[in-house]
């Protein structure tokens, strides 16, 4: 029985409170210590008095409370370095809104001393939608998984100098990504193990016999999207070309015709593709 210890990390924005009770009350007893990093979320106090209150969450929880929004990756740099300075080999990243199976960090530890393995992850399931995937193997061998219920080795993190912090939130997994794939390391996909996750307020639409994923991302998300889609679009030319502009083209559509606050988020993209090829 593989006993490495693992420290979890749960990155909070205004969480709703009781969908974040439920991914703590599944996770507590994975692993050994969980650090929330809270983005000055109007709803704090709700969620440190929680920890505090509940003695099965609070004997391993620890609420690092701040006063601004520092972003995604900043946020997980610091856990990052805090897990290091404690002598964790690896870390568990996790979104506020993702529940974790119960067999996760069992079934992640089977594959965590395979040769050049950075991150273990698995199947990501949309609350949102019905559709049921059916993957075939135990493992897949991936160029890319999600930041939540992705397992870490923080060694890797340390060899290639973290998660890009000019892009604040949105493609920062995706970077990470790349960066380590770059740096000849391998990511894993773990296929019996189902995260619980929601991106966006999704729905899924058919058009002329293809099916459309509409995300419904608030328009602030939109302009994070978009500038960073343009900025990794410069930064990784030969794997990213066109890609940027291919997506702007594509959303515009979508907020035209299928999403709200038109305006606001066409404004907002426009934005992000300025700021972010000035990025």
């Amino acid at each position: 029985m593989n006993d490495e210890k693992i420290i979890a990390c749960v990155i909070t924005f205004n969480p709703d409170l009781k969908i974040l009770k439920k991914c703590l009350f599944a996770v507590k007893d994975q692993i050994d210590e969980i650090i929330i990093w809270d983005n000055n979320s109007t709803n704090a106090c709700e969620i440190k008095n929680y920890i505090n209150d509940n003695e099965q969450i609070n004997k391993k929880c620890f609420f690092w409370e701040h006063d601004k929004n520092y972003g995604v990756a900043k946020s997980l740099n610091t856990v990052f370095s805090y897990a290091e300075k404690k002598n964790y080999r690896w870390i568990l990243t996790l979104d506020q809104d993702s529940i974790v199976p119960y067999n996760m960090i069992v079934e992640y530890k089977k594959y965590i001393n395979k040769p050049k393995v950075a991150i273990v992850g698995c199947r990501i399931v949309d609350r949102n939608l019905d559709d049921a995937f059916i993957e075939k193997g135990d493992v897949d061998l991936v160029e890319r998984l999600i930041t939540s219920g992705s397992l870490n080795k923080i060694a890797a993190w340390r060899e290639i100098r973290g998660f890009d912090e000019k892009l604040f939130i949105d493609s920062v997994d995706t970077d990470y990504n790349i960066n380590l794939i770059n740096s000849g390391y391998v990511l894993l996909k773990v296929n019996n193990v189902l995260l619980s996750h929601t991106i966006g307020n999704i729905k899924k639409i058919t058009v002329a016999g293809l099916d459309l994923f509409i995300y419904n991302h608030s328009a602030n998300r939109k302009y994070y999207q978009i500038r960073n889609m343009f900025y990794l679009d410069r930064k990784y030319k030969k794997l990213y070309t066109f890609f940027a502009i291919k997506h702007f083209f594509i959303g515009v559509i979508k907020i035209i015709f299928w999403e709200d606050n038109k305006v606001g988020k066409l404004v907002s993209m426009i934005r992000g593709v300025r700021d972010g090829i000035l990025l």
